[in-house]
């Protein structure tokens, strides 16, 4: 009897297709903070700058520019010039300074004033020419109505149901549109507006994309420049610093604007505050770099939302440069992202943060002094939006009553060396430019009235 023996039938085992084990499929599907951003920006920016925003874009894909403050403290600071001037890198206040004396020379042969008259008499006709009854800037400011406004408040059926990540999502729409409110804001002209002659900042003219050599220790160890984005300067300069001022810098770490108002020799005290006990570790470190002596400053850990509240001590100026999506910063890398996955509540709370400290700011402002608010984004909402939110806080829950401060003027001085937006309501926003690869910065200025 024969047992055919017979062989096992192969099973073919083919998967489904598609079929990815499920930790991989949504690691694959996450992207980069960094491109985020980036399609963050071109969702909200584009339709706001428009022809503006292809250069814009690649401006802030491009390798930034900087310019180098000049350490008046050092030993080596005429040498340090000199090597500068002789790289091409050329005083961007001075220019700025011969451009404010040009048009003064303007006036000059408009008004018939004599030749030979002195410097501070053509400044103080140039002063009388200008001189005008406050402008009373009106709810016709420039707003670019978009598809994503248009559609932002169609009707929507009251049964919808959102789920939380759709509710984000339509709180991010919202704080990203700026709508001018409808009420009237004083805008007057700025007599405070100085270029103090010892603030240095050169940088290259525009087009010139040399970069800067590290700076260069003294015999007490001090460097004899600190390299920076230079349009992070205005803001102190738009300050309108006097002799003998006491300044308070509420946002002050990593220290790049507090070591600029200390360069211009015009404050008797200094007060440097952060929330951030990190952040506050990088600001001595520039201090101890590059000042000799601490005693005109004084350092403070407090929340800065909550400082102008409890100050007994009150300040001729004050600059409060607010934590905000930092544009650049956030294309350029994806360590510390605020696009990066599960930070998107507090990416929309900044607009709430940003407000609360500039009223802090208003209210550790003494009366007939100002502030000067800054940021580094391009966000109308985190811009003019705060600006906006403030006076109606103010006027609706307190008897100050501030104005805002033309820096027009500020900005055509400055208009050769940076390139400004010209549709702002508020301040001043200097765009990137691929031949001027500055900012973004945006700046603007309150005085306190009472």
């Amino acid at each position: 009897m024969f047992i055919r023996l017979l062989r096992p039938r192969s099973v073919l085992l083919i998967p489904k297709r598609g079929r990815v084990k499920t930790k991989w499929a949504t690691h694959k599907k996450q992207k980069l903070p960094s491109l985020l951003a980036l399609e963050h920006f071109d969702r909200f920016y584009a339709p706001m700058y428009d022809k503006l925003w292809p250069s814009i874009r690649l401006a802030l894909l491009s390798q930034q520019k900087y310019g180098a403050l000049i350490n008046n403290y050092s030993n080596n600071v005429d040498s340090a010039v000199l090597d500068l001037i002789d790289t091409g890198a050329d005083n961007f206040v001075q220019i700025a300074q011969s451009h404010k004396l040009s048009e003064a020379s303007d006036i000059v042969d408009k008004i018939g004033l004599k030749k030979d008259v002195s410097i501070p008499e053509i400044l103080e006709s140039l002063q009388k020419e200008k001189e005008k009854p406050p402008l009373v800037q009106h709810d016709d400011g420039h707003h670019v109505e978009t598809e994503l406004d248009s559609n932002l408040y169609e009707y929507m059926p009251v049964e919808t149901v959102y789920t939380e990540d759709e509710l984000l999502e339509l709180k991010e729409t919202e704080e990203n549109i700026f709508r001018p409110q409808d009420f009237s804001v004083d805008l007057i002209e700025d007599t405070s507006l100085s270029l103090p002659i010892q603030l240095k900042v050169h940088t290259f003219s525009r087009g010139n994309v040399t970069m800067f050599q590290p700076p260069k220790g003294d015999s007490h160890r001090l460097l004899d420049y600190y390299l920076l984005d230079a349009a992070s300067t205005l803001p102190v300069l738009a300050l309108g610093l006097q002799p003998r001022d006491k300044v308070l810098d509420l946002c002050a770490a990593p220290g790049g604007k507090a070591l600029t108002i200390l360069q211009t020799g015009l404050t008797d005290k200094l007060t440097c505050n952060d929330n951030s006990h990190s952040r506050l570790g990088r600001l001595k470190t520039v201090l101890n770099w590059y000042i000799p002596a601490a005693d005109k400053i004084t350092i403070l850990k407090k929340d800065g939302t909550k400082l102008g509240h409890i100050m007994t001590e009150m300040f001729d100026k004050v600059l409060v440069d607010v934590p905000c999506l930092t544009d650049r910063h956030m294309l350029q890398t994806d360590d510390n992202n605020i696009f990066s996955s599960g930070r998107k509540r507090e990416r929309l709370s900044l607009g709430d943060t940003q407000k609360q400290l500039l009223c802090s700011a208003i209210l550790a402002c003494k009366p007939g002094g100002s502030v000067v608010y800054s940021t580094c984004t391009l966000s109308p909402n985190q811009n003019d939006g705060v600006i906006q939110s403030t006076l109606e806080w103010l006027w609706e829950n307190t008897k100050i009553d501030v104005s805002v401060c033309n820096l027009k003027p500020l900005a055509d001085a400055c208009s050769k060396t940076f390139r400004f937006y010209e549709h702002c309501r508020y301040g001043q926003l200097v765009i990137p430019h691929i031949r001027a690869n500055f900012g973004p910065l945006y700046f603007a200025k309150l005085m306190r009235i009472n």
